[in-house]
């Protein structure tokens, strides 16, 4: 049976600065870039309704190696930069789903 992998990213930004990393992601063209990739089925960002500051990713990738390669292109460098000046935590969830999920 073939996996495809899900990773969520659940981003608490620093208080008062949601908008900022939101327009500062948009510019970056980073979701564009990612959903673009080799191997990439899905890149979602969405806002959490429950909490103000944390903004959800969502990611779906056909393989594991699929995904460690996004971590090696420039759009996830520059992803990473954002993440130094407007994120305070960040949460993730790793696993393996069915195709047919």
């Amino acid at each position: 049976m073939n996996y495809n992998i899900l990773v969520l990213v659940r981003y608490t930004i620093k208080n008062g600065r949601r908008n900022e990393f939101l327009n500062a992601l948009s510019l970056s063209r980073i979701a564009e870039d990612s959903r673009a990739e080799n191997g990439n089925l899905r890149y979602d960002v969405a806002l959490c309704a429950e909490a103000e500051n944390d903004v959800l990713l969502t990611e779906i990738w056909v393989n594991a190696k699929a995904q460690e390669l996004h971590k090696t292109t420039p759009h996830y460098e520059k992803l990473c930069l954002l993440k130094t000046e407007y994120v305070e935590k960040v949460e993730i969830t790793k696993r393996r789903i069915c195709e047919d999920e």
